[in-house]
């Protein structure tokens, strides 16, 4: 197979290969003709089947067992002769805290630890962000019960009040009181004393004022603050309050600026991703931080020299990349279910029709078609943890990878 890009064939390593972003990587580098493996802590995964994925790996349950999920790895790394390690979904953090070890046998595209995690804790990346000159939305630190009465208090009702843990993906847990709203309207009022009384300093939220306008999300490559690659999209359709399953490039150079602003400031290398709101008079805020793959890289396929930035970013000459195709991609099943489960209304029935017909699937493909169908095997475990554990399907599909603040 001729390499794209020019580069050297590497033997790379992705973890988190439950993911469809993972799928979408592993398929990117081995067309790019790289020999890519996965490993992953669940049975059933989309890189599990695929074509494009020549070795699978089983590991331990980092979140149970992170010093056995470390030794693992390391042991695969050294006897199969990984180049390149990429870590994709919240086990990166297990990586980091790892990353001494395993870079004595293999490059790992993650930053430290440390840096990592104040991107990933919502009250410090807010602080980072507010440090480096950017506007933010004002935000407070939840740590007590009393904490969270006096926010729900002191945060205007005109402006409208956002709670969320500390430590949360997906918006799972998250509380919204929209501006006008005197108090946390009818049957979410429960919810919102039962929340307020598990903030504890192990355990904190978020107070963030609600801000009013389009969501913008963006996925990048940065290497020692220099932006390689960069996509942004708006959150259109989403499942439940924030996992997005529509992706649609989205030309927005103020975005771009923004984040090549902010991974210089931090001197930042690896895969990152941010939740912005642009108001109404064209100002960016952001909300949260993903320092690892997300959905955006999505909008990658197709585009060569994406494995040169992750795999040698330091010969990437230029702009950054930016995707080639202007085609919608979607999570297909997920799509599908929103449509049919009423997340659209009469209104705007026509232009989901549109999107969907229009989108592409992100798992499915004619040339490499089984992942597809795992999805059948993942989505039967996810119910059966879920069911066992008291879950949501998207709290089962991370509950053994999350880090949610353990040292």
């Amino acid at each position: 197979m001729t390499i794209k890009s020019g580069m050297a064939k590497l033997s790379v390593l992705l973890t988190g290969g439950r993911a469809p972003a993972t799928l979408e990587l592993a398929r990117m580098l081995a067309e790019a003709g790289h020999r890519v493996s996965a490993a992953e802590s669940q049975p059933y995964h989309l890189c599990r089947l695929s074509r494009h994925v020549a070795e699978r790996f089983a590991l331990p349950k980092p979140a149970d067992d992170p010093e056995a999920y470390v030794a693992a790895l390391e042991d695969i790394v050294r006897e199969h002769r990984i180049d390149i390690l990429i870590p994709t979904c919240e086990e990166i953090f297990y990586i980091a805290a790892g990353l001494e070890r395993l870079s004595k046998h293999c490059t790992v595209v993650a930053d430290s630890f440390d840096k990592l995690l104040r991107l990933h804790n919502k009250w410090t990346f807010i602080e980072a962000a507010a440090r480096s000159g950017f506007a933010v939305p004002r935000t407070s630190l939840i740590a007590s019960p009393e904490q969270w009465a006096d926010a729900v208090k002191r945060y205007p009702v005109r402006d409208g009040l956002v709670m969320k843990p500390v430590y949360s993906r997906a918006a799972a847990n998250v509380l919204i009181r929209l501006p006008g709203e005197t108090a946390a309207p009818g049957r979410q009022a429960p919810e919102w004393d039962e929340a307020g009384r598990s903030a504890t300093p192990e355990r904190p939220w978020v107070a963030q004022q609600y801000v009013e306008g389009r969501a913008i999300c963006t996925y990048s490559v940065a290497y020692r603050g220099t932006l390689l690659a960069h996509a942004a999209y708006a959150a259109q359709y989403t499942m439940g309050k924030g996992a997005c399953i529509y992706f649609e490039p989205l030309s927005h150079p103020a975005a771009m600026q923004w984040v090549e602003r902010f991974v210089r400031a931090q001197g930042f290398t690896g895969q990152i991703a941010f939740d912005l709101i642009e108001t109404p008079a064209g100002a960016l805020l952001p909300l949260e931080c993903n320092p690892r793959a997300t959905s955006g890289i999505h909008l990658f396929r197709g585009t060569p020299e994406l494995d040169r930035v992750l795999l040698a970013p330091e010969t990437h000459e230029g702009p950054p990349l930016v995707p080639r195709t202007a085609e919608g991609s979607m999570v297909g099943i997920a799509m599908l279910a929103f449509g049919l489960r009423g997340g659209v209304s009469r209104k705007a029935w026509g232009k989901w029709i549109k999107s969907f017909v229009r989108g592409k699937d992100v798992v499915f493909r004619w040339s490499d078609p089984l992942p597809f169908w795992e999805q059948v095997n993942v989505l039967r475990t996810l119910r059966s943890v879920g069911k066992r554990r008291r879950l949501s399907l998207l709290e089962a599909a991370t509950y053994d990878i999350e880090w949610n603040g353990e040292r």
